[in-house]
């Protein structure tokens, strides 16, 4: 049996009520999305920051041991220490990347919004042109949160590589170190 076939609607014949409780549906939406956003980027941010603080401290750890291995400490043990101090510092590094400031674009600001409210009040329109004006100055609005939304998501994901890039390199080193000091536990200061 053969569907009936519906009539498309399109939006601009929804009631204007309608039209503006979907769009302030949207607002709301693109404005929640930015918040959690945010609070990726402030855990980003937060990860980054105790992976440098971790790995800087096992790199002065590392230089400490590297002064205090004694001079018949095998070629292996000293090149272990040199590969864990690298991998160290590279976590420094891939963190320090994450910590990096990178341009976004912006959530609209209540200035913005308060200067285009003033804008289209001010305009003298004609009741048939009102609505049309409103529609573009709403979706003014969602495009810039957006545009906001885009950017930061983006920001996020190159932040949360540099980020996994230190807390890799940081666990290698932390494995290396631990390898590298029961071996000089259990070896003493014999070589192998």
């Amino acid at each position: 049996m053969l569907e009936p076939v519906r009539e498309s609607r399109p939006l601009a014949r929804l009631p204007a009520e309608v039209r503006s409780k979907l769009t302030a549906d949207v607002l709301a939406a693109y404005e929640r999305e930015f918040a959690q956003l945010m609070d990726v980027w402030k855990a980003l941010e937060t990860k980054a920051q105790a992976s440098t603080a971790i790995a800087g401290v096992l790199v002065a750890g590392t230089v400490a041991l590297a002064k205090e291995l004694p001079a018949t400490m095998s070629d292996i043990v000293r090149g272990g220490t040199a590969v864990l101090a690298t991998t160290l510092l590279m976590s420094v590094v891939f963190s320090l990347m994450a910590l990096g400031v990178e341009p976004v674009y912006s959530a609209p600001s209540g200035d913005e919004i308060a200067e285009n409210v003033r804008d289209l009040l001010a305009a003298e329109i004609s009741e048939d042109t009102a609505e049309e004006r409103l529609e573009r100055f709403v979706g003014d609005r969602v495009r810039s949160w957006q545009r906001a939304n885009m950017s930061r998501r983006s920001a996020n994901e190159r932040k949360a590589n540099w980020a996994k890039a230190a807390q890799a390199c940081l666990v290698i080193g932390i494995g290396l170190g631990a390898f590298l000091a029961l071996t000089i536990l259990i070896l003493g200061t014999a070589t192998f």
